[in-house]
C-alpha cells in the first residue's frame, strides 16, 4: 500500500517558505512606510516600536482611545481611518506592568489591517486568517528580521545549547526591552522567524537542533 501522507519535514519547509515570501513583502511595505515617517518627524528613532503611532498617522489613519467591548484591546476603523484602543487598556490585562509594550504590540497589529485589509473590510469582507496576518506585519514591523540578527543576544540565544530555561529567557527579554515589545511577543516573533521552539502554555524555549535529534 502506497501512503499518500506528506512527510512533515516537507510540510514544514513548505510552511516556513510561505511564511517567509509574506514576511518579505511586509517588510517591504514596512519599510516604506518608516521612510514616510522619518520624512514627517525628522528625527532619529532607534526601533520602529518608537514610532507606531506616526507609521498609523502616515498611513492617513488617527490614534484614539475608545470604550471598547469587553475582552478587546484594540479595533481598525477602516469607514473612519481610525485606530481604537480601549480606554482602560492598562487593567483589561493580565500584566498590567507591560500594558505600554502590549500597546506597541496592539496598535502594530491594527496597523496591519490598516495596511493589509483596510479596502476589503470597508467592503463588508472578513476572513479569519487576516488575524494572523496582521499578527505577522506587526512582528515584522516592531521586530525587523535584519535588525534582529544584528543583536548579540539572539547570537548567544542560539548557542545557548544546554542551558537552562532562566538564561534563555533572559537573552529572550533583554531582546524584549530592546524593541519595546513584551517577552512574550518576543518569544512568539523568534518562533515565527524560526530561530527557536517556543510553547506558549508551559513558556517552554527551545532550540531546533535540540527538537530535531529528540
Amino acid at each position: 500500500m502506497v501512503s499518500t501522507c506528506i512527510p512533515w519535514s516537507r510540510m514544514l519547509r513548505s510552511w516556513f517558505m510561505q511564511i517567509a515570501r509574506l514576511e518579505a513583502r511586509y517588510a517591504a511595505d514596512c519599510e516604506h512606510l518608516l521612510g514616510r515617517v522619518r520624512q514627517k518627524i525628522r528625527r532619529p528613532f532607534w526601533v520602529p516600536g518608537e514610532v507606531v503611532r506616526e507609521a498609523i498617522w502616515a498611513a492617513g489613519f488617527q490614534v484614539l482611545r475608545e470604550p471598547l467591548e469587553r475582552g478587546v484591546l484594540g479595533v481598525c476603523d477602516p469607514e473612519d481611518r481610525r485606530v481604537l484602543f480601549a480606554k482602560n487598556f492598562r487593567v483589561r490585562l493580565k500584566c498590567p506592568r507591560v500594558a505600554s509594550k502590549v500597546l506597541t504590540s496592539t496598535l502594530a497589529h491594527e496597523l496591519g489591517h490598516v495596511r493589509l485589509h483596510a479596502a476589503a473590510l470597508r467592503a463588508g469582507d472578513w476572513e479569519p486568517h487576516w488575524e494572523q496576518e496582521a499578527t505577522l506585519y506587526a512582528r515584522v514591523f516592531l521586530v525587523p528580521r535584519p535588525m534582529l540578527m544584528n543583536c548579540l543576544q539572539v547570537r548567544g540565544l542560539l548557542e545557548s545549547q544546554g542551558a537552562g530555561q532562566s538564561r534563555r529567557w533572559s537573552y529572550v527579554l533583554r531582546l524584549a526591552e530592546e524593541f519595546l515589545v513584551s517577552g512574550a511577543f518576543m518569544a512568539h516573533t523568534l518562533k515565527a522567524y524560526g530561530l527557536i521552539t517556543f510553547n506558549a502554555r508551559t513558556r517552554f524555549i527551545g532550540l531546533w537542533d535540540e527538537a530535531q535529534t529528540a
